[in-house]
């Protein structure tokens, strides 16, 4: 799979038939959990980096790619910022929150766990969101 092609094809993508449009985020999903090379992890690197992710409403193809990141060994904080600011512009409001907070204590950790744990979409492109901000038994909203 040519991932800067699917990345560059995504505002199209959006707008297919439902039965394509998931077939392709399936696909993309499968490769991306097998052995994926160096190539792509930079063009997922690229799709981070350049901002495009944000205006992306193909949401399991953004979380799965922040995923893959911290599963190859690369989570940072410019990448913790950048999945705070997707939750905060998508309305994730409880998400933002509690990823937030643990972002002004410093704790990059915890957001690769939230990240890593959260299951906030799937491949059919249905949405979940929390209904406080409560995550691990600790409290953000206060």
């Amino acid at each position: 799979m040519n991932l800067a092609k699917f990345f560059s094809n995504i505002p199209d993508i959006t707008c297919e038939a439902k039965n394509i449009r998931n077939r392709k985020i399936k696909d993309f999903l499968d490769y991306i959990h097998e052995d994926i090379s160096d190539g792509d992890i930079r063009d997922i690197l690229e799709f981070i980096n350049s901002g495009r992710y944000t205006v992306c409403w193909l949401y399991i193809v953004v979380f799965s790619s922040f995923q893959c990141l911290i599963h190859h060994g690369i989570w940072n904080e410019a990448l913790a910022k950048a999945y705070h600011e997707y939750l905060v512009e998508l309305g994730w409001d409880y998400e933002h929150e509690i990823v937030g907070k643990m972002l002004s204590a410093g704790d990059i950790e915890s957001v690769r766990e939230f990240c890593l744990e959260s299951k906030l979409a799937d491949e059919e492109n249905r949405t979940y969101f929390m209904e406080n901000a409560i995550w691990k038994g600790k409290d953000y909203g206060k």
